[in-house]
């Protein structure tokens, strides 16, 4: 809520009455500098006159209001912003009055303005960006109503587009296509071509960013227009990385140029072996498939497997192997890799278990060591996941009983034993409840008190009331030491919980 001014106390009235009248017009005039509401007011009870029209007089509003002196703080910037704010709310005014080319021109220069003076500006708020948007938008509805010269407009959009600091709003050829036409779009990618063409590779500060910017302006250009050989011609000469690989061998996918893409996407592949890229991975293991060359495909999604044997990249496998009429071979195969893996990882001490899930009482610690042992458990926790997602909670419920599992990986196989096999369900409930009283602060009581009543229920519905009331007693015993774990957990059961 804006807070509210003071009353002013009666002696400035007595001041100003007693002041000239061009030192009140000084003043009102120095306010006005600083205050847009008070400058359009001004605006609106002058005269008109032949001299200056409407469009004179926004354009004045705008250079005035984002002529920065200085660095602007972020109480100064929500200011900067309100005043911003008006600007919009006027060109809303005009567009609907039906002035639509009068508010093109001045949507493109307030854009201009602001954002060279954003960099001046704590737009912490983001406010200011907002505004931003919001001019953009009516930019283009502007434009839509009032049809400007294409080609103009293309020259406009084309440089906003590379140059401004930030960006904040989008002047693309594929934003405003249908305003450009045939025409203006020519002359957007040919503008941008030759702008790429002469921005050295590196600036004077020594940055590539100014020729990658026009280079992505004319990228989306050339795809705008169809153009799919001018846009592999930029493409192809900055290929950082296996991404921009997979953003040609899409682009050419989707011009039905099918044994292209999959060129160039294989050459992604080859580019940093190091850091492959599922993405592109994927892409091509699609095309492999469209091909007829299954196994081919199935080799790249087994890499991802191989490099992170977890639920996600099980899944991929499955979602590849199952149309392809192999799934049961590869399931074996990942199942059986997994748990080579897993077990050499346990040898190596490496592993990352966080509790053995084999517990029924309050918990079994978070380092994985198994309590009679010593020995690093293995973590079963990828295994587990698998088992869930397929269904198969006697495997999922063995497993915890062979290795570690991962807190999230616990509750998961809980809420997902509570319906059939309840009990087990509080088994790990009670573990889960455990570790968070270990974590000894007040929000983890809070949350094991939650957790509490959930198993409090879950025992009811099994009409073991009594063996709860006998959990209360184990867990009060066990973490006495937790004073304000305990005065809570006491508050709760006074309630008569």
């Amino acid at each position: 809520m804006t807070k509210k001014p003071s009353p002013l106390p009666p002696q400035c009235k007595t001041w100003l009455t007693q002041q000239p009248h061009e030192a009140l017009v000084a003043l009102l005039l120095d306010v006005a500098k600083r205050d847009v509401a008070l400058a359009q007011t001004l605006r609106s009870h002058a005269p008109a006159g032949k001299q200056r029209s409407q469009v004179d007089d926004v354009r004045q509003l705008i250079d005035d209001v984002t002529t920065v002196d200085g660095s602007i703080d972020w109480g100064a910037g929500r200011r900067f912003a309100k005043a911003l704010d008006v600007i919009a709310d006027t060109l809303a005014g005009m567009l609907r009055s039906g002035q639509a080319l009068a508010v093109a021109e001045l949507a493109l220069h307030a854009v201009d303005c602001i954002e060279n003076a954003l960099q001046f500006v704590d737009d912490s708020s983001g406010r200011v960006g907002d505004v931003v948007q919001r001019l953009g938008e009516l930019h283009l509805q502007a434009c839509q109503a009032a049809q400007p010269d294409p080609v103009a407009l293309a020259q406009a959009l084309c440089q906003l587009e590379a140059t401004l600091p930030f960006g904040l709003c989008s002047f693309s050829a594929s934003r405003y296509s249908q305003v450009l036409g045939a025409a203006g779009l020519q002359a957007y990618q040919a503008l941008a071509q030759a702008q790429w063409e002469s921005t050295p590779a590196l600036d004077e500060r020594g940055s590539p960013y100014p020729r990658k910017k026009w280079q992505r302006v004319l990228e989306d250009a050339a795809l705008v227009r169809g153009d799919i050989d001018g846009f592999v011609a930029v493409k192809s000469t900055q290929l950082t990385c296996a991404y921009d690989h997979l953003k040609l061998a899409e682009a050419l996918l989707a011009a039905q140029r099918p044994d292209d893409a999959l060129k160039w996407a294989e050459l992604g592949l080859q580019h940093d072996p190091d850091r492959p890229d599922n993405r592109l991975r994927n892409f091509v293991a699609a095309r492999y498939v469209a091909q007829n060359r299954p196994a081919e495909a199935l080799q790249l999604t087994w890499l991802q497997f191989e490099e992170r044997p977890g639920l996600v990249a099980y899944q991929a496998l499955h979602s590849m192997a199952e149309p392809l009429g192999q799934w049961p071979a590869q399931r074996t195969r990942a199942l059986n890799w997994l748990a080579q893996h897993t077990h050499n990882h346990a040898n190596a001490g490496t592993g990352t278990g966080t509790g053995t899930g084999t517990g029924t009482g309050t918990g079994t610690g978070t380092d994985g060591v198994a309590p009679e042992g010593g020995r690093k458990l293995p973590d079963v926790s990828n295994r587990v996941e698998i088992a869930i997602w397929e269904g198969d909670l006697d495997t999922a419920w063995d497993a915890i009983h062979r290795g570690a599992i991962d807190a999230n990986t616990r509750l998961t196989l809980a809420q997902a034993l509570e319906p059939t096999r309840t009990r087990e369900a509080v088994v790990l409930y009670r573990q889960i409840i455990a570790d968070i009283v270990a974590e000894g602060n007040a929000a983890a009581y809070a949350r094991a008190l939650s957790w509490l009543r959930h198993v409090q229920q879950l025992l009811a519905g099994l009409h073991e009331s009594a063996s709860f009331a006998q959990y209360l007693t184990e867990l009060k015993a066990t973490f006495a030491a937790k004073r304000s774990f305990i005065k809570g957990l006491n508050e709760w059961t006074g309630s008569g919980c």
